[in-house]
């Protein structure tokens, strides 16, 4: 039964495309918004700090989509009926950086070293995989993640990617 979760858990290797990181995000988040999943009371907001035109972002769109999916669907169900999600999407030096911050109550500090291990869950339902594999995607896109609480409330999620992957890293490592 592990063996078979943990296939699961494995993806295939990015396959990267040359994309438009604004419309990319954009149509993820319309996606989310119109799926039976997303709690409309839960307010997302996006504003990217990219010039116009945005750089091109070279990713597997559809991994970067799983990502972007996981971490919304965390942070809404983490703040309950009500609250706020923003991304923010801008430039760090070669690497585009989405930061991601809810109104929830945010996760607790003895916890927060753990929360990308495998089978590692703060919800009473789940298999604790999302986290896991959305740093599995990231890493190979050469990229880091890492998640830390607000100052004000809430958790942040800063998600760094390099712009240009033409060698993804790639682990089946679980």
């Amino acid at each position: 039964t592990i063996n078979s979760v943990l296939k699961l858990a494995r993806h295939r290797p990015p396959v990267i495309k040359a994309v438009d990181p604004v419309k990319a995000i954009l149509a993820i988040i319309k996606k989310w918004q119109h799926s039976n999943d997303h709690k409309p009371e839960i307010a997302i907001c996006c504003e990217c700090d990219l010039p116009n035109p945005p750089p091109t972002l070279h990713c597997d769109v559809g991994q970067l989509g799983q990502i972007i999916l996981n971490l919304i669907r965390n942070a809404e169900e983490a703040m309950g009926h009500s609250g706020k999600i923003d991304l923010r999407v801008s430039r760090s030096g070669d690497d585009i950086l989405i930061k991601l911050s809810d109104t929830g109550p945010g996760i607790e500090a003895h916890l927060l070293s753990h929360i990308f291990e495998h089978f590692f869950s703060t919800k009473n339902s789940g298999a604790g995989l999302g986290l896991a594999v959305c740093k599995q995607l990231v890493q190979a896109h050469r990229g880091s993640i890492s998640i830390k609480n607000n100052e004000n409330g809430g958790a942040v999620v800063l998600l760094l990617l390099p712009f240009e992957v033409f060698a993804p890293a790639i682990s089946n490592e679980v």
